[in-house]
């Protein structure tokens, strides 16, 4: 398949869905949430300044220690926002005693506005958010900001696919399993780990250590982090119970 549309129009488009994107997740976690209160919304201007904060700190690793370019855009921090779970997490682990629905909150319209709804953004695009080439019939080829002449992965709609089970079985584990929100979020973000650390074998990310990207490294570390911080609550709750 064939996806051709004007640079100028991908950019508009591209664009405009990243800010309805955003929306969604600010109404999702202001009115569905029914979070009104100051320190609510201080929490989540947190953890989206965390977000923000750590994609810049990634980016600078990658291309001026690790590629050695002297030029960061706003597209190397784009394209590094995935990365923003590994430094929230630690900001969640610092807040969830305090604030434990709030935080809950913030992850679930992460999850709705950056991966769900935002990566149709990068679709739109045409970034290095795109696979290598298959012949699978779904494969798309395009015109984008990094033009594939042959079809390829479409890895933004399988994220925006996994986004949506991802944030089916979070949404079910709480209010249906009623189990509790910091185990419900270190799941989640170990589901997403492994994910996003197998799809970069697809993806046209570059490596910066022998096959691994830097979306992979970080992956990798938030995986080490979730599956610690969990089996360190099991072995509290059985030396507890025991």
């Amino acid at each position: 398949m064939q996806f051709l549309m004007p640079l100028s129009e991908r950019l508009q488009w591209a664009t405009a869905i990243r800010i309805f994107s955003l929306a969604v997740a600010f109404f999702y976690y202001y009115l569905v949430a029914k979070k009104r209160t100051n320190t609510d919304l201080a929490v989540f201007l947190a953890f989206i300044f965390t977000g923000v904060l750590g994609s810049v700190v990634i980016s600078y690793i990658e291309i001026k220690i690790v590629i050695c370019q002297s030029r960061i855009s706003f597209d190397n921090i784009g394209a590094r926002l995935s990365n923003a779970y590994l430094f929230c997490y630690i900001l969640f682990l610092f807040l969830y005693r305090y604030y434990i629905d709030a935080c809950y909150h913030c992850f679930i319209s992460a999850i709705l506005g950056s991966i769900l709804l935002g990566k149709w953004g990068c679709f739109v695009l045409g970034d290095t958010c795109f696979g290598v080439p298959t012949s699978l019939p779904w494969g798309i080829s395009h015109n984008g900001l990094n033009p594939l002449l042959v079809a390829s992965h479409p890895v933004p709609a399988y994220d925006s696919l996994f986004a949506l089970c991802l944030l089916g079985l979070l949404l079910y584990a709480h209010m249906c399993r009623h189990l509790p929100i910091f185990l419900v979020v270190s799941i989640g973000l170990l589901f997403l780990s492994i994910y996003g650390f197998f799809i970069e074998f697809i993806r046209l990310n570059p490596p910066v250590y022998s096959i691994f990207s830097i979306n992979q490294i970080c992956y990798a570390l938030l995986f080490l982090l979730c599956l610690s911080v969990l089996l360190m609550r099991v072995w509290r709750s059985t030396s507890q119970t025991g």
